[in-house]
Protein backbone atom coordinates (compact mmCIF):
# COMPACT_ATOMS: atom_id res chain seq x y z
CA UNK A 1 0.00 0.00 0.00
CA UNK A 2 1.40 3.39 -0.91
CA UNK A 3 0.40 6.96 -0.19
CA UNK A 4 2.46 10.09 -0.75
CA UNK A 5 3.55 10.03 2.89
CA UNK A 6 3.58 6.38 3.90
CA UNK A 7 4.41 3.06 2.30
CA UNK A 8 3.59 -0.44 3.51
CA UNK A 9 5.74 -2.98 1.70
CA UNK A 10 6.86 -6.59 1.82
CA UNK A 11 10.42 -7.22 2.92
CA UNK A 12 12.58 -9.42 0.74
CA UNK A 13 12.64 -12.83 2.38
CA UNK A 14 13.48 -16.46 1.72
CA UNK A 15 12.77 -19.67 3.58
CA UNK A 16 14.32 -23.11 3.80
CA UNK A 17 14.50 -25.99 6.29
CA UNK A 18 16.57 -23.83 8.68
CA UNK A 19 14.00 -21.03 8.88
CA UNK A 20 13.80 -17.59 7.27
CA UNK A 21 16.10 -14.85 6.04
CA UNK A 22 14.57 -11.34 5.94
CA UNK A 23 16.02 -8.12 4.55
CA UNK A 24 13.95 -5.12 5.78
CA UNK A 25 16.50 -2.50 4.69
CA UNK A 26 18.13 -2.12 1.29
CA UNK A 27 18.81 1.38 -0.06
CA UNK A 28 18.58 0.28 -3.72
CA UNK A 29 15.21 -1.41 -3.18
CA UNK A 30 13.97 1.66 -1.34
CA UNK A 31 14.62 3.84 -4.37
CA UNK A 32 12.47 1.48 -6.44
CA UNK A 33 9.49 1.92 -4.11
CA UNK A 34 9.93 5.66 -3.54
CA UNK A 35 11.83 5.95 -0.25
CA UNK A 36 14.66 8.44 -0.66
CA UNK A 37 15.84 9.32 2.83
CA UNK A 38 19.12 8.48 4.53
CA UNK A 39 18.68 6.81 7.89
CA UNK A 40 20.86 8.04 10.77
CA UNK A 41 19.69 6.17 13.85
CA UNK A 42 18.49 2.67 14.67
CA UNK A 43 16.59 1.57 17.77
CA UNK A 44 14.14 -1.07 18.93
CA UNK A 45 11.53 -1.53 21.64
CA UNK A 46 10.56 -4.66 23.52
CA UNK A 47 6.94 -4.77 24.68
CA UNK A 48 4.64 -7.23 26.38
CA UNK A 49 1.10 -8.18 25.34
CA UNK A 50 -1.47 -5.36 25.76
CA UNK A 51 1.19 -2.61 25.88
CA UNK A 52 0.24 0.51 23.95
CA UNK A 53 3.03 2.87 22.92
CA UNK A 54 2.13 6.18 21.34
CA UNK A 55 1.22 8.36 19.81
CA UNK A 56 4.76 9.61 19.10
CA UNK A 57 6.55 11.64 16.47
CA UNK A 58 9.73 13.64 16.15
CA UNK A 59 9.33 16.88 14.20
CA UNK A 60 10.73 16.54 10.70
CA UNK A 61 11.68 12.87 11.13
CA UNK A 62 10.81 9.99 8.80
CA UNK A 63 10.90 6.45 10.12
CA UNK A 64 10.93 2.90 8.89
CA UNK A 65 9.65 0.19 11.21
CA UNK A 66 9.23 -3.57 11.21
CA UNK A 67 8.66 -6.32 13.75
CA UNK A 68 11.37 -8.95 14.23
CA UNK A 69 9.50 -10.89 16.94
CA UNK A 70 5.79 -11.01 17.70
CA UNK A 71 2.76 -9.12 16.37
CA UNK A 72 1.53 -5.52 16.66
CA UNK A 73 -1.38 -3.47 15.41
CA UNK A 74 0.36 -0.34 14.21
CA UNK A 75 -1.59 2.93 14.03
CA UNK A 76 -0.51 6.07 12.17
CA UNK A 77 -2.32 9.42 12.25
CA UNK A 78 -1.72 12.24 9.78
CA UNK A 79 -0.65 15.38 11.69
CA UNK A 80 0.12 17.60 8.69
CA UNK A 81 -2.50 20.35 8.85
CA UNK A 82 -1.90 21.15 5.16
CA UNK A 83 -2.72 17.61 4.03
CA UNK A 84 -6.15 16.44 2.89
CA UNK A 85 -5.51 13.45 5.19
CA UNK A 86 -5.03 15.61 8.31
CA UNK A 87 -6.65 13.90 11.29
CA UNK A 88 -7.17 10.63 9.40
CA UNK A 89 -5.52 7.43 10.52
CA UNK A 90 -4.81 3.96 9.23
CA UNK A 91 -3.65 0.78 10.90
CA UNK A 92 -1.76 -2.28 9.76
CA UNK A 93 -0.73 -5.57 11.34
CA UNK A 94 3.05 -5.93 11.41
CA UNK A 95 4.54 -9.22 12.52
CA UNK A 96 7.67 -11.29 12.33
CA UNK A 97 5.71 -13.69 10.11
CA UNK A 98 4.10 -11.35 7.56
CA UNK A 99 7.39 -9.67 6.50
CA UNK A 100 5.90 -6.19 6.16
CA UNK A 101 7.60 -2.89 6.89
CA UNK A 102 6.05 0.54 7.29
CA UNK A 103 7.68 3.76 6.13
CA UNK A 104 6.23 6.97 7.62
CA UNK A 105 7.06 10.52 6.58
CA UNK A 106 7.17 13.30 9.19
CA UNK A 107 3.46 13.84 8.45
CA UNK A 108 2.51 10.95 10.75
CA UNK A 109 2.39 10.23 14.46
CA UNK A 110 2.73 6.57 15.27
CA UNK A 111 1.70 4.14 17.97
CA UNK A 112 1.02 0.45 18.41
CA UNK A 113 -0.52 -2.19 20.61
CA UNK A 114 1.38 -5.42 21.27
CA UNK A 115 -0.84 -8.36 20.32
CA UNK A 116 1.54 -11.16 21.29
CA UNK A 117 3.31 -12.03 24.53
CA UNK A 118 6.60 -10.43 23.51
CA UNK A 119 7.21 -8.01 20.65
CA UNK A 120 10.36 -6.45 19.23
CA UNK A 121 9.72 -3.40 17.02
CA UNK A 122 12.71 -2.07 15.07
CA UNK A 123 13.05 1.53 13.88
CA UNK A 124 15.30 3.35 11.45
CA UNK A 125 15.12 7.16 11.74
CA UNK A 126 16.40 9.78 9.32
CA UNK A 127 17.33 12.06 12.26
CA UNK A 128 19.07 11.42 15.53
CA UNK A 129 16.93 11.87 18.63
CA UNK A 130 16.40 15.43 19.82
CA UNK A 131 14.43 16.07 23.01
CA UNK A 132 13.06 19.41 21.72
CA UNK A 133 11.63 17.69 18.64
CA UNK A 134 10.20 14.72 20.56
CA UNK A 135 6.40 15.12 20.53
CA UNK A 136 3.28 13.11 21.04
CA UNK A 137 -0.28 12.96 22.24
CA UNK A 138 -2.43 10.47 24.13
CA UNK A 139 -3.23 7.26 22.32
CA UNK A 140 -6.93 7.55 23.28
CA UNK A 141 -7.49 11.17 22.21
CA UNK A 142 -8.56 10.55 18.62
CA UNK A 143 -11.16 8.32 17.04
CA UNK A 144 -9.21 5.03 16.86
CA UNK A 145 -10.70 2.02 18.70
CA UNK A 146 -7.81 0.13 20.30
CA UNK A 147 -10.21 -2.68 21.27
CA UNK A 148 -8.77 -3.22 24.73
CA UNK A 149 -10.16 -2.59 28.22
CA UNK A 150 -6.99 -2.44 30.33
CA UNK A 151 -3.98 -1.45 28.24
CA UNK A 152 -0.53 -1.14 29.75
CA UNK A 153 0.59 2.44 29.09
CA UNK A 154 3.60 4.33 30.48
CA UNK A 155 3.13 7.32 32.77
CA UNK A 156 4.93 9.42 30.15
CA UNK A 157 2.45 8.43 27.45
CA UNK A 158 -0.51 9.00 29.76
CA UNK A 159 0.75 12.51 30.51
CA UNK A 160 0.89 13.52 26.82
CA UNK A 161 -1.55 16.18 25.64
CA UNK A 162 -4.75 15.34 23.81
CA UNK A 163 -4.83 15.36 20.01
CA UNK A 164 -6.66 18.48 18.88
CA UNK A 165 -6.62 19.64 15.28
CA UNK A 166 -6.41 23.26 16.35
CA UNK A 167 -3.06 22.60 18.09
CA UNK A 168 -1.32 21.92 14.78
Amino acid sequence: MKNNNYIIFNNKNSHDKRGSFVKPFNQDNFKEIGISCTFKECLYTISHKDVIRGMHYQEGCSKLLWVSSGVIQDVALCINKNSEDFGKYFSVILSSNNYKSLYLSPDYAHGFIALSDAVIVNYLLDQTYGIRKDKGFRYDSFDYDWDIENPIVSEKDLSLSLFKKENF
